[in-house]
C-alpha cells in the first residue's frame, strides 16, 4: 500500500498493565502521530478485541490508525480469554466473562493512572465480542467511560446458537447465565452516550438482536446513535460501508470526546 506509507502513522508499541487482582495483561498503544512527547491527559479509545477467543498483534490496524490520525489515542487488550498466552489465561476468561470485562475496564483505568488519557475523555468501541463489551459497558461502567460504540455486537447470547457449548461457553453454558451476561436485560440502565452500527446479513449476529436493542434503547435514550449497514454481513468487508462507518464513529467520538 504504498499510498497509504506515504501518511503519516500512528506510533504503534507493545504495553501490559496490572488486572485488579495483579495479572498481568498485555496491550498495544497506539498514539497519534503528530504527538510530539508522551501522552498527557489526550482523549483516548479502548479498543477490545473480538471473538473472545482471538487476539490482536503488533501489526497495521487500520480501526486504531484511523482513530490516530484523528488525534485520539487508542488501547487495545488481550483480556483474559485471549488466545497466544498459554491454555490457563485462555480459559480464565473462558470460564468468567466478567474477568474479561474487568481486564478491559482495568485497562482504561491504567490510562488514567499513567497520566496518558484525560478521565472524562475515554470510550470503549469494540466489534463482534468487542461491541458486546462496549454494550455492556454502556450500562455498567459508566464512571470509566464517556461513551460507547459497538459494531456488529451481541445483545443477547440466549438467541446464538451456533458455538458449541463447550468450546465457547464455560460456565455460561446455562440460558439464564447466557441473560444474565446479554447487554439487552441492562438497555434501561445505560447512561453514557451510545453508538451502534449492524450489517444488516449479518451471518453470525443476527440483526434482529440490533433492531430490537436499538427500539428499546430508544426509549431510555433518544439521543443514541444507530447505522444499518446496508447489504453487509459481520465483517463489513465492502468500502462503502467501511467510509459510513469511519464516518459515523468520527462524528460521534468528535461530539462526546
Amino acid at each position: 500500500f504504498p499510498d497509504l506509507m506515504k501518511s503519516p502513522q500512528g506510533h504503534v508499541q507493545s504495553v501490559s498493565y496490572k488486572a485488579a487482582d495483579g495479572t498481568t495483561i498485555p496491550a498495544i498503544l497506539t498514539l497519534p502521530a503528530k504527538l510530539e512527547s508522551e501522552p498527557n491527559q489526550i482523549p483516548f479509545i479502548v479498543l477490545p478485541h473480538g471473538g473472545p477467543y482471538a487476539r490482536d498483534y503488533l501489526t497495521y490496524d487500520w480501526l486504531s490508525q484511523f482513530l490516530a490520525s484523528r488525534g485520539y489515542g487508542v488501547l487495545q487488550m488481550n483480556f483474559r480469554g485471549s488466545e497466544g498466552y498459554g491454555e490457563a489465561f485462555k480459559e480464565a476468561g473462558r470460564q468468567d466473562w466478567s474477568l474479561m470485562r474487568s481486564d478491559v475496564d482495568d485497562g482504561a483505568r491504567w490510562l488514567m493512572q499513567q497520566n496518558y488519557a484525560d478521565p472524562d475523555k475515554i470510550c470503549i468501541l469494540g466489534w463482534s465480542f468487542g461491541g458486546y463489551l462496549a454494550a455492556m459497558a454502556a450500562s455498567n461502567d459508566a464512571q470509566i467511560y464517556s461513551c460507547a460504540a459497538s459494531v456488529n455486537g451481541d445483545y443477547s447470547w440466549e438467541k446464538i446458537n451456533i458455538f458449541p457449548e463447550s468450546i465457547f461457553w464455560g460456565e455460561l453454558d446455562s440460558i439464564k447465565k447466557r441473560r444474565e451476561n446479554s447487554p439487552m436485560p441492562y438497555v434501561k440502565s445505560v447512561n453514557i452516550p451510545f453508538w451502534g452500527g449492524h450489517g444488516d446479513i449479518d451471518g453470525l449476529i443476527p440483526y434482529s438482536q440490533f433492531n430490537d436493542y436499538r427500539k428499546k434503547l430508544r426509549r431510555v435514550r433518544d439521543d443514541a446513535e444507530f447505522v444499518t449497514f446496508k447489504n453487509s454481513g459481520h465483517s463489513i468487508e465492502d468500502t462503502e460501508n467501511r467510509i459510513v462507518l469511519l464516518e459515523s464513529l468520527e462524528a460521534f467520538f468528535e461530539k462526546h470526546l
